[in-house]
């Protein structure tokens, strides 16, 4: 059975009459490795059988945005999943080359169509597309180039703002964005950009800034950690704000936290001089875990394993809570005052660029 090669190991699927459940796939490659991709949505097309020769094809299907393989959408896609199969007999296509998208991609594209949280109570949700909320869709491409030339895919978001001269502050993970509306409406001669990946809390968020009337304030909907390694100039932020993060708390999930070195590398890059990375954590185990990966980029670090570049990045610093936080609050996230109630201890510090 033909396989392709992914960046989770080798995964084949069988035409034979089922398909395996799979994420969202929006991609197939061809035997010779070449990637077509279908922007028509509702249309299917054949390119190709594994009979051929390399450089024959497979097919390709796209349904409004899920594919009929996927178990959230299987009952609802039945009858266009059977088409499907007729069709691809009928091409006589073997074996479906499938793109297996990552586990971060998987968990944006669940949270974005198989989550409700109702945070609309019936009400629908407007973000104001091009005027504060920014989809990832209208982020262009990341070309082939990028993988030798990392600038190749950068724009700068400042030019998002009505006065893209002001500051910019970047908030990642911005939730039910509490601190976005205070914060923005607490400094009006700054930039805020809040990043979400969640579809409903980015809709749920703009909707709220949208409303409030705050031309200082946009919330972008993509993965906030692959916007800063790949889009994000040099230079550009005055303050990073990353309160109460996912802790993935299971061992096998540490790996898609967010505080790690290269994140923190990214953070600095992005940062002008003196800027600010300021992180705020409720969980105890996650803040004990960071500890290594801090100590790895600041001043102070003892790492073995860290180079002196890299200890050379930040200056680690108390944190101070910002003037649009409550009194007796960190930084006054819905979280934190959740969390708050609950008795729960929080952890935070500050890292200047150096």
């Amino acid at each position: 059975m033909a396989r392709e090669r992914t960046r989770r190991g080798l995964k084949s699927i069988d035409s034979g009459g089922t398909f395996r459940s799979v994420p969202t796939v929006r991609s197939f490659l061809s035997e010779d490795g070449q990637r077509n991709t279908n922007k028509d949505s509702n249309s299917l097309r054949v390119i190709g059988s594994t009979h051929q020769s390399p450089g024959g094809s497979c097919a390709e299907r796209i349904p409004n945005q899920r594919t009929a393989f996927d178990s959230d959408a299987k009952a609802a896609s039945e009858s266009t999943s059977k088409a499907f199969l007729a069709e691809i007999n009928e091409a006589r296509v073997d074996t479906l080359f499938v793109r297996i998208r990552t586990p971060r991609e998987a968990t944006a594209d669940r949270k974005d169509f198989c989550m409700s949280f109702g945070l609309g109570h019936d009400r629908e949700l407007d973000p104001g597309l091009g005027v504060v909320g920014i989809s990832r869709e209208e982020l262009p491409p990341i070309p082939d180039s990028a993988a030798t030339d990392p600038t190749a895919a950068r724009i700068d978001p400042r030019r998002w703002f009505v006065r893209p001269e002001l500051p910019l502050e970047i908030e990642i993970g911005s939730g039910k964005g509490t601190f976005l509306l205070q914060h923005g409406a607490a400094h009006t001669d700054v930039n805020l950009l809040g990043i979400e990946w969640a579809r409903e809390f980015y809709a749920y968020t703009a909707d709220r800034v949208r409303r409030a009337g705050l031309r200082n304030v946009r919330v972008l909907h993509t993965d906030a950690v692959e916007f800063l390694r790949w889009r994000v100039p040099d230079g550009v932020a005055t303050v990073v704000h990353l309160y109460f993060s996912d802790p993935w708390p299971k061992s096998r999930h540490h790996k898609r936290r967010v505080v790690q070195v290269p994140f923190l590398v990214q953070a600095h890059r992005v940062l002008a001089p003196g800027g600010e990375l300021r992180v705020v954590t409720d969980h105890a185990e996650y803040w004990k875990w960071m500890q290594p990966h801090l100590e790895q980029v600041t001043v102070t670090g003892k790492a073995a394993q860290a180079t002196e570049k890299n200890r050379s990045l930040f200056e680690r610093l108390e944190f101070a809570p910002p003037d649009s936080a409550g009194a007796g609050e960190l930084v006054g996230t819905n979280f934190e005052r959740k969390y708050r109630l609950e008795g729960r201890p929080f952890h935070a510090c500050t890292l200047r660029r150096v």
